[in-house]
């Protein structure tokens, strides 16, 4: 089982005062609404990245009270931490997860992205998710901690209130015998805006060596 139901089962919370996000890429539009990027610093995992100002980060006791309501699967790789940022329009939610590999390396999670839809479709059919699709096939993506994987996948949830076209987005890379993903999620948006703001968090990513074994 892969590990992104997660994030669709968390992101269920936040469909409230969506609005729609911009066609094309705006920068002036990003910086006005969303701010400049500022520092975020994770000491306990080992990893900094740059959040746009603008969003607003979920605290602790939010973080536990989703945990809690969280069912693990089977099968499922454990999760050593996540942490969630929204947009103030309610039309991004930017997460950051770390966890245990889902493979033995990164090669391994290159080689199987065509086949990550297959993967979870079975499961968000369950959910009642429709027009579930893969964007692309995986694309390797340049970063300050070498090259990720940049999976896409996009899918509708049905409402009697109007549908939500949810497009996710996400950087994974291994680190150390840990997974770090980096995961934008848009409420009826558009890949290219989405995969331009994910980028311009990650290209600001640090990740160092722990001292001891989590």
């Amino acid at each position: 089982m892969k590990k992104r139901i997660l994030c669709i089962a968390i992101s269920l919370l936040l469909l409230m005062s969506l609005t729609p996000a911009q066609a094309k890429i705006n920068n002036f539009y990003l910086r006005t609404r969303y701010g400049q990027l500022a520092p975020y610093e994770n000491l306990v995992y080992n990893y900094a990245i740059d959040v746009y100002s603008g969003f607003y980060m979920y605290s602790d006791a939010q973080l536990n009270s989703l945990w809690e309501n969280y069912t693990f699967e089977e099968g499922e790789e454990q999760v050593y931490d996540f942490r969630y940022w929204f947009s103030p329009d309610r039309t991004y939610e930017f997460q950051v997860q770390v966890k245990e590999q889902t493979y033995d390396s990164f090669a391994t999670e290159v080689q199987n992205a065509p086949r990550y839809i297959f993967i979870m479709e079975d499961d968000m059919l369950a959910r009642g998710y429709t027009n579930i699709r893969q964007l692309h096939d995986g694309i390797l993506r340049d970063t300050p901690e070498g090259q990720m994987l940049e999976t896409a996948y996009a899918f509708t949830i049905p409402s009697d209130n109007g549908d939500t076209n949810i497009t996710v987005v996400y950087y994974d890379c291994y680190y150390q015998n840990i997974e770090y993903i980096f995961e934008i999620t848009s409420y009826n948006g558009n890949y290219e805006t989405a995969q331009y703001l994910l980028d311009q968090m990650v290209q600001t990513v640090d990740i160092w060596p722990a001292y001891s074994a989590i």
